[in-house]
């Protein structure tokens, strides 16, 4: 019997493959979440053309930045950055304005954009250590 789930050993989150006789119906999916993981360093261009993502989990890599493109991604509630090599976030975060949940322990973050002040609708900021702790903070009360 073919196995039409995958389940990363770390995340334990459960991912749907299709079956190859779906692909050659031409069964298409447009996932609402997205996990990138294996330590990637770059990101591909085509996925800030996924619009309808909600939610993108990119902890666990080695990335060093967040393109300006991550704005594309205009329906994302949650976004899991954490445990990258991030040291700033684009401003363009901001244009996120469903993001209910940012994730960005472990990181080398130590101030947010402005521009994330338009997201209202962030309840979960966080998991912070160091000094971005008391950024989210202050930008938390903001919001309140």
């Amino acid at each position: 019997m073919p196995k039409d789930k995958y389940e990363p050993p770390s995340s334990g989150r459960q991912h749907r493959i299709l079956q190859r006789t779906e692909i050659a119906e031409g069964r298409q999916t447009q996932w609402s979440e997205m996990e990138i993981f294996g330590q990637v360093r770059n990101l591909s261009c085509d996925l800030w053309k996924m619009s309808w993502l909600t939610v993108l989990y990119l902890d666990n890599n080695q990335l060093s930045h967040l393109p300006p493109q991550i704005g594309c991604l205009m329906n994302l509630e949650h976004l899991d950055a954490s445990y990258n090599h991030l040291e700033h976030l684009p401003r363009e975060v901001g244009e996120l304005v469903h993001l209910r949940e940012l994730k960005l322990a472990n990181n080398h973050i130590r101030e947010l954009p402005c521009e994330l002040g338009k997201c209202f609708q962030i309840q979960t900021l966080g998991e912070s250590a160091g000094g971005l702790a008391v950024v989210c903070v202050i930008i938390v009360k903001c919001l309140a």
